[in-house]
């Protein structure tokens, strides 16, 4: 938790953007999300390196760092201190697995690292803001559940379909 104490020295941070299907791209795809992700910056004077910016295309929340290439990167520029505060646009494209997110946070939290999102309005530099940063993980969990719920019994929906016909 970097509360950035000096007025002279702007907070370094990162961002990270994730797509988990080409169809996001219509509604809130990569280059939304890095767009109202460096609008932030900018309007909350922070700085970025671009190396500092992590774009995972077609990658599910619900995969563990060892399979998100761009998501790895941003985990080792953490463990090297290179920024002080991760950005996202909302806390899904983090993580979709509550576990997962957890396990995130509390290795941000080691390295001194804050979670911001941006949507969201919740950032980790608070008791509250790590407080509903484990609601809103459980409840994307929830929605991808129950997503997954749906496609399944649309799957069988047709299936029985084709079945009686």
């Amino acid at each position: 938790m970097n509360m950035n104490k000096t007025t002279n020295t702007k907070k370094k941070v990162a961002i990270y953007v994730r797509v988990a299907s080409d169809n996001q791209e219509e509604t809130c795809g990569i280059e939304a999300q890095e767009k109202r992700l460096r609008d932030f910056v900018i309007q909350n004077d922070y700085s970025l390196d671009e190396r500092h910016v992590y774009k995972d295309r077609c990658v599910s929340g619900f995969l563990p760092l060892e399979k998100r290439p761009e998501a790895k990167k941003l985990f080792e520029g953490a463990r090297k201190h290179e920024f002080d505060t991760v950005i996202v646009y909302r806390i899904d494209r983090l993580f979709r697995k509550a576990k997962l997110l957890l396990e995130a946070m509390d290795e941000f939290d080691r390295l001194k690292i804050d979670i911001q999102s941006v949507t969201d309005h919740i950032n980790t530099n608070s008791s509250e803001g790590r407080f509903m940063m484990t609601i809103f993980s459980s409840m994307a969990e929830m929605e991808r559940n129950i997503i997954q719920e749906r496609i399944m019994r649309g799957k069988m929906a047709i299936k029985n379909k084709l079945m009686t016909t």
